[in-house]
């Protein structure tokens, strides 16, 4: 029996994503408002900013995965560049939330530069929390478990950033202008950056490598032969484009949403305080995995998200209770959606069972490509959205139309991705033949070790 992994380093893979978040939800949700309404570029050039840079990063997703691959250190393969990409992570968050006085081309090029550069960091330091997965355990319920404490990281990092970011901006910058928030920014950029660095730092130290899989050095080709029939892959590849655009949308229409659908951006640190919601579940998200199945448990969470997209159109607007309990249905049901990451390291097996080709490093990154270009995706579509609605971040007030789009953006869009998510997630079936198949990988691995010994 496989031991049984210690309660330092589950926190140790949630710390990965905990500062992660301090990067990925602090560009996700203040990025875009940073670039309108603190530097004022204009809304349409924000959102073809996000579709080229997000694009771009997640072309270099693959390359990166391939580099994992042929990494062979004594550190592992994905451990070592949690140590590696610390201080390029702690250097780049805070230049990326820098508006420089220059002209608005100067400026413009300035964004583009350091967000390219800081999608490249989080690529090196973030697509090893998912590929290092299938290296410290083969357990299923363990993998799970895992999943959880890396979602509770997530979250926890989400929210705080959610709850405390824009707070600590107007405290560090001494005011809520945008000369002021100027520098709250650029402040709370150095604060997260040097955290963030720290927790990967910690996670370094107290993650080990534990499952000794025998493979070689691949090359491209080899690499690629993992995809090949590999349709659960395929599947968590068009979930995370999925998830990742919605999520990109809630996120960067929030703030709006608040502000001016609702007129209460005071409400900001209490509707982010329901993240707690997402806590919970993280404590009995993998008993319910692993009684119901990774597939089933996603359907009902989606399910139960479209419920609460559903409440918070028709009523969100009109009530401030409903406003909170629909988004806390919805916070419920999305709260699942950390369970990719283990179906993500499930069809990393699956390759290896299908084809007799791991490639830890490249699928994850793959997944990972579907992540960015999801992302990007969705940050455009916010821009274009709202650009198209008229929204202008130097108003005080929105028109009719701008409000609409807000809404749209930040419900219809999501809802129906969830339930799209829900069919896709129907044609997933590597929950049924799991067991089976590890019981053949480690056949397949200890016959392939007898004969090269």
């Amino acid at each position: 029996m496989e031991k049984k992994l210690s309660l330092k380093t589950k926190f140790a893979y949630a710390s990965t994503d905990l500062a992660s978040n301090l990067m990925w939800a602090t560009a996700s949700s203040y990025l875009m408002y940073f670039y309108t309404d603190v530097a004022g570029i204009a809304i349409g050039t924000v959102a073809t900013l996000f579709l080229i840079v997000r694009i771009f990063d997640a072309f270099v997703d693959p390359f990166v995965g391939i580099t994992i691959d042929k990494t062979d250190s004594k550190y592992g393969k994905s451990r070592p560049y949690f140590l590696w990409m610390a201080a390029p992570f702690a250097i780049f968050l805070p230049l990326t939330f820098i508006s420089p006085n220059w002209s608005d081309g100067g400026k413009l090029a300035y964004a583009y530069i350091t967000y390219i550069i800081l999608g490249i960091v989080y690529s090196f330091i973030n697509i090893p929390v998912t590929s290092i997965l299938p290296r410290l355990t083969v357990d299923p319920k363990q993998r799970n478990t895992l999943g959880a404490f890396r979602m509770l990281g997530a979250i926890i990092g989400a929210m705080f950033v959610s709850i405390a970011t824009l707070p600590i901006v107007n405290a560090l910058g001494g005011g809520k202008t945008a000369a002021q928030q100027k520098i709250g920014f650029a402040k709370i950029g150095v604060i997260y950056g040097i955290v963030g660095a720290l927790l990967f730092v910690f996670a370094f130290f107290n993650l080990k490598e534990h499952v000794d899989i025998k493979n070689e050095k691949q090359s491209v080709s080899e690499s690629l032969k993992a995809l090949k029939g590999n349709w659960p892959w395929l599947i968590v590849f068009v979930l995370f484009i999925f998830e990742k655009i919605s999520n990109t949308l809630r996120m960067s229409n929030f703030l709006y949403f608040l502000k001016y659908n609702i007129g209460r951006p005071d409400l900001i640190p209490a509707m982010s305080s329901l993240g707690l919601i997402a806590i919970c579940v993280v404590i009995i998200i993998a008993p319910i995995a692993n009684k119901f199945g990774k597939r089933n448990t996603l359907i009902y969470a989606n399910a139960i998200s479209v419920i609460g997209y559903v409440l918070l159109y028709i009523f969100g607007e009109k009530s401030i209770p409903m406003l909170f309990i629909s988004n806390a249905i919805i916070t419920f049901g999305l709260a699942f959606s950390g369970l990719l990451f283990v179906m993500t390291s499930d069809t990393i097996d699956y390759g290896e069972w299908k084809n007799g080709v791991r490639a830890e490093g490249f699928l994850s990154a793959a997944t990972s490509f579907g992540q960015k270009f999801g992302s990007g995706l969705g940050g455009w579509l916010a821009g274009f959205i709202l650009a198209i609605g008229g929204y202008n971040g130097m108003e005080a007030v929105q028109t009719t139309s701008a409000l609409s789009a807000i809404k749209n953006t930040y419900i219809i869009i999501p809802l129906i991705l969830s339930v799209l998510s829900i069919l896709v997630l129907i044609f997933y079936k590597v929950d049924k033949v799991y067991p089976q198949m590890m019981i053949e990988l480690e056949e397949k691995r200890k016959n392939k070790f007898a004969q090269e010994v």
